[in-house]
């Protein structure tokens, strides 16, 4: 999934890889945020991975839609855990948001997550799981965003841990009214 269709996008590209460059020593790490926000869902089958919220690790823009899938293989669980969180903080994160679960939007089993508090590790007893980003166009521009990083693997290795069903969120959140964001796929 390359930028080339988004007007300027391989500028951006090449300013933002350069920044990780000078910031991280790292390449890999804008090209996934940029792909994900570029109307494509960006599909992950590795056993972890790294999913960045755009231009980390500066401040994300605003009015940007990022979608992510992660799948996993038959009976694997996909444990979630956030490195980084800092998104813009509105009533029942309606302005930005990242929303996590089994299902794309507007299921009642995602949960959105905004603020600068840090989120307790996800656990999904799926072999997948949906991440949404989310800012509004009126979105301050003064916030990080996130850096979360993903394992999974057979259930049975995790036999002890409390997964209540299909999804686990380990923080509470409001209920996720809206529209796909763009470039989502049905589910």
């Amino acid at each position: 999934a390359g930028p080339e269709g988004a007007p300027g996008a391989r500028a951006q590209l090449a300013v933002v890889c350069l920044v990780n460059i000078v910031l991280t020593g790292r390449l890999s790490s804008a090209v996934p945020a940029l792909a994900a926000c570029s109307g494509k869902l960006e599909q992950h089958t590795e056993r972890r991975g790294v999913i960045y919220s755009p231009a980390w690790p500066l401040n994300y823009p605003p009015g940007t839609n990022c979608s992510w899938y992660i799948q996993g293989d038959r009976g694997d669980m996909i444990t979630i855990s956030f490195r980084n969180f800092d998104v813009e903080e509105s009533h029942q994160c309606s302005l930005d948001w990242l929303m996590l679960g089994p299902a794309a939007p507007p299921r009642q089993e995602a949960f959105r997550l905004c603020g600068s508090a840090i989120p307790p590790a996800f656990i999904s007893a799926r072999d997948h799981v949906w991440i949404f980003f989310h800012s509004d166009a009126s979105s301050s521009g003064q916030a990080q965003g996130f850096r979360l990083s993903y394992i999974r693997g057979d259930a049975g290795s995790r036999a002890g841990q409390d997964t209540m069903g299909a999804w686990t969120p380990k923080v509470p959140t409001a209920p996720s009214p809206g529209p796909l964001p763009a470039g989502s796929p049905p589910e």
